[in-house]
């Protein structure tokens, strides 16, 4: 007979099970075969953590932008590993709808990630084309965040940083409200990111706080790390997996890549860790370039 903590584990197991069974009917209807389980409700918090940006910002150092990011995306999504585009932009790119999560281009920067909970099947455009147009623009982050206000209807939800060599900006749908992020580490997930108590986003930032002037080694050594803030023996720590881990493994999404970014004031530098189906290496990409004046 099982006791209430495995019994409320894998109550959780088989709701997290439905949401990728039904994510995965939405990308490949012929392969959605996962966990026949009959569909059940369940609260969004629940919702699967897609994505991970650590962003540390310091506008009067040698080192002006340093970026930690994790994309977890379904394994059966066509994807291209980072690579420079026609456009001179740095970038990896989602094969399926031809943007990308994450890019540099000079000195500008930008990711996206999405919100759960708020995907919107009339969405008319991906919210990968967000960074790409960021990057292959000359606006200022502010500018183009206030001008994307009125075409947020576009879109199902994101958080879009960005960087445009002087000033970071977010913005999100959760409040439409442009920031102005100060100096200091910022995390961004696929919660609001006005949530700042979001668990993901509280163990990112403790974990991200912990290294001392960390370098490329130890930000991959991070965005690796499978551990939860929560003890094992815990009753909510299979849930607590998907909404706190770095690292996101599951028989039918996870971490697809991670991306270290750092923008000196002379020159920049991106490297891309590739992991397949099991969370294994697959391949790694180093790209180094010098902004234009």
């Amino acid at each position: 007979m099982l006791g209430p903590i495995h019994a409320s584990m894998i109550r959780t197991c088989m709701n997290l099970l439905e949401t990728c069974r039904l994510d995965c009917q939405k990308i490949s209807p012929n392969r959605a075969w996962a966990c026949k389980i009959p569909r059940r409700s369940y609260s969004t918090h629940r919702a699967i953590p897609i994505c991970l940006i650590i962003c540390h910002f310091d506008p009067q150092g040698h080192r002006r932008l340093l970026v930690a990011a994790n994309r977890d995306e379904h394994y059966e999504r066509a994807t291209e590993p980072l690579h420079r585009w026609d456009s001179g932009m740095l970038a990896g790119r989602d094969a399926v709808a031809g943007g990308t999560w994450l890019g540099v281009s000079g000195r500008r920067f930008a990711a996206v990630t999405n919100i759960a909970g708020q995907a919107r099947p009339d969405a008319k455009r991906s919210r990968g084309e967000l960074v790409t147009a960021f990057l292959n623009s000359s606006q200022s982050a502010e500018t183009f965040a206030n001008r994307l206000k009125t075409a947020m209807g576009d879109y199902s939800g994101f958080n879009l940083l960005m960087f445009d060599g002087s000033a970071l900006w977010l913005i999100g749908q959760d409040d439409l409200v442009p920031t102005r992020l100060r100096p200091g580490t910022h995390v961004v997930t696929n919660h609001p990111a006005s949530d700042r108590e979001w668990p993901k986003t509280q163990h990112a930032r403790e974990r991200f706080g912990q290294l001392d002037s960390p370098g490329a080694a130890e930000l991959f050594s991070l965005l690796a790390s499978e551990a939860s803030a929560t003890p094992a023996a815990d009753e909510g720590a299979v849930r607590d997996y998907m909404m706190t881990s770095l690292f996101i493994r599951t028989p039918l999404y996870g971490t697809r890549s991670s991306s270290v970014v750092q923008l000196f004031a002379d020159r920049g530098e991106i490297t891309e860790l590739g992991y397949d189906s099991h969370g294994q290496p697959s391949g790694r990409t180093r790209l180094e370039w010098v902004p234009d004046a």
